[in-house]
């Protein structure tokens, strides 16, 4: 039985361009409720950009970046950027994409290194296997970060059944259970994050998804944090 490791992990990149609309489709958001263009996604990065305070020059250091397609848009303001994936392949497009830049193989968990002004993890935090396992990437994130942390695109518990509900509705009769058979998302509760960081001197935004024209956005949320400068 394949799981999320396997599937990501193996995923091969037919397309070996590196404009943004190619590091879309790498990443998979470019079919069914995923589908995004890329001046949504341009939007989305803008928004991000805006609600945590990047300012000219600031690093961006991406948990589960994939093919790097949130990172584009901030390399193109000629801003540092890096990230991890445990894919391979996907790493690989992102170093194409981003020459000169910091990428490497890495599972989330396994977040080490220098610190960067802001880390941010998108889309990535569903495809974990427990709270105990996301508790520990955010933990590594918060250290690592000098300014801020954005966990985007989470997947609401509230929502879970509606969620479910909407993927299902997009496939055939029965394909849903065969498609996803031991493929999990994991759910969060909003309040789970404020429960971890509200004493630990970081300001926490709870938002929904301001992702434009995206099928899953109604079921999920985004985190922001910033430090609490003394």
């Amino acid at each position: 039985m394949s799981n999320w490791k396997e599937i990501w992990g193996g995923r091969a990149v037919a397309v070996q361009a590196t404009s943004l609309a190619d590091l879309i489709r790498a990443d998979g958001f470019d079919t069914g409720a995923g589908k995004v263009d890329t001046q949504a996604w341009r939007n989305y990065a803008a928004e991000l950009a805006r609600r945590l305070g990047i300012a000219t020059g600031d690093s961006v250091f991406e948990v589960g970046c994939g093919s790097g397609a949130l990172l584009k848009v901030f390399h193109e303001a000629s801003h540092p950027v890096g990230g991890i994936d445990y894919s391979q392949a996907l790493i690989e497009h992102a170093q194409r994409a981003m020459p000169g830049m910091s990428f490497r193989t890495a599972e989330a968990n396994q977040l080490a290194g220098a610190a960067q002004d802001f880390v941010i993890a998108n889309s990535v935090f569903s495809y974990f296997p427990d709270l105990d396992y996301a508790r520990d990437v955010l933990e590594r994130m918060l250290t690592m970060a000098r300014k801020g942390v954005a966990l985007l695109d989470l997947p609401d518990i509230q929502c879970r059944a509606a969620a479910e509900d909407f993927r299902r509705s997009a496939l055939a009769p029965g394909e849903y259970e065969t498609r996803y058979r031991g493929l999990d998302h994991c759910y969060f509760a909003r309040e789970w994050f404020a429960g971890l960081t509200a004493t630990r001197g970081w300001r926490i935004e709870v938002s929904v998804q301001w992702l434009a024209d995206y099928g899953n956005a109604p079921h999920r949320f985004n985190v922001i944090l910033t430090r609490i400068v003394a």
